[in-house]
């Protein structure tokens, strides 16, 4: 296995894939000729807008060589949270969707300063964020809460049609986001950092680097992320549910 993954059979194996992908595809196609279509294509990129999201926000944990187990549990949280405050609190949903990210972007702080702080392990820490906000998500409803607001249903709806495919507002977001992160990580002292930290987390502390600040802020926007992701689920279907996150710690 680690000959096969060694640096100079990465290309290689990244030929592999593309090759087993175009074959797949091609597979589908001949066996369904609607398949290989733009409008399935802006359909599948728009269902799993959310979860690029969430993987966006985990990719900042991964480059330190840490992982977070909660992000699932958060995204379901963070969609009842989001359903209950607008249909049973009556709160507007743009403030809802604020209050949400706030709380996504607390636990990971949390997390990411007793990490950062009291050099603990990062899958222990971020197993109990699973457990939290899987309990503060059935604590809030046990079961989905649909959501009737007017915005969230134009939120909801195709923003435009583009060869015949319709993309939704959370694709649109998601683009804008992975754009940002793109620039973030390649040209600010803080992706360089989280590269650091990922390489060799001692040498970038010696090298005068915030190691610690870094470390902390990176789980802060993966619980932001995550909450985005559920916002995303809750708008896109209609609904909140708690358990809507289940699983997708492994997905992103």
């Amino acid at each position: 296995m680690k000959a096969l993954l060694a640096p100079e059979r990465r290309p290689i194996m990244a030929t592999a894939v593309v090759c087993l992908l175009l074959y797949s595809v091609a597979g589908f196609y001949l066996r369904e000729n609607n398949f290989v279509t733009f409008r399935v294509f802006f359909n599948f990129f728009s269902d799993n807008a959310f979860l690029g999201v969430i993987a966006l926000g985990l990719t900042l944990v991964i480059i330190t060589g840490g992982i977070d187990l909660s992000v699932g549990s958060m995204a379901g949280c963070a969609s009842i949270m989001a359903a209950s405050l607008i249909t049973n609190r009556g709160i507007h949903p743009l403030l809802a969707f604020g209050i949400v990210c706030l709380f996504g972007a607390t636990v990971g702080l949390i997390q990411g300063f007793l990490i950062a702080r009291y050099q603990l392990a990062p899958f222990l820490i971020t197993l109990g964020g699973l457990f939290f906000c899987r309990g503060v998500g059935l604590l809030i409803s046990r079961e989905a809460t649909s959501i009737t607001n007017p915005l969230v249903q134009k939120l909801g709806s195709p923003a435009i049609n583009v060869l015949g495919g319709p993309i939704f507002w959370p694709a649109f977001i998601f683009i804008v986001l992975a754009v940002v992160m793109a620039f973030v990580l390649r040209q600010t002292r803080f992706g360089r950092t989280l590269f650091a930290i990922g390489g060799n987390a001692p040498s970038a502390h010696l090298m005068g680097l915030p190691v610690n600040r870094s470390l902390t802020l990176a789980y802060a926007l993966s619980g932001a992320f995550a909450a985005i992701g559920g916002i995303h689920t809750a708008i896109y279907t209609g609904s909140g549910n708690a358990t809507a996150g289940t699983g997708l710690e492994l997905d992103a």
